[in-house]
């Protein structure tokens, strides 16, 4: 049986303190332990047949109109934390 492949997205190292890196350093660590998945974190993996998306992040929202897999976004955001964290237009 072939691996399931999961490109997992994030860019939860950039804003320190507010538990995101911690729950998705977590996460990545929990799916790569399974032998049923093979995981790449924020790298190319053109053959993916799920991409995960764990923030928000503009360029990987984009990505998710690509047809040729299936798309997962989990975003941890604590409301209390959300201003300042994110810089929109």
């Amino acid at each position: 049986m072939s691996k399931i492949k999961i490109k997992m997205l994030s860019i939860a190292d950039i804003v320190k303190g507010q538990g995101v890196s911690s729950a998705y350093h977590e996460q990545v660590n929990l799916v790569s332990q399974s032998d049923m998945l093979e995981i790449k974190v924020n790298e190319s993996f053109k053959d993916a047949d799920i991409t995960h998306h764990h923030t928000v992040d503009p360029k990987n929202y984009f990505k998710m109109f690509n047809d040729d897999y299936i798309h997962v976004a989990y975003v941890h955001m604590l409301a209390e934390k959300l201003e300042g964290s994110i810089k929109l237009s």
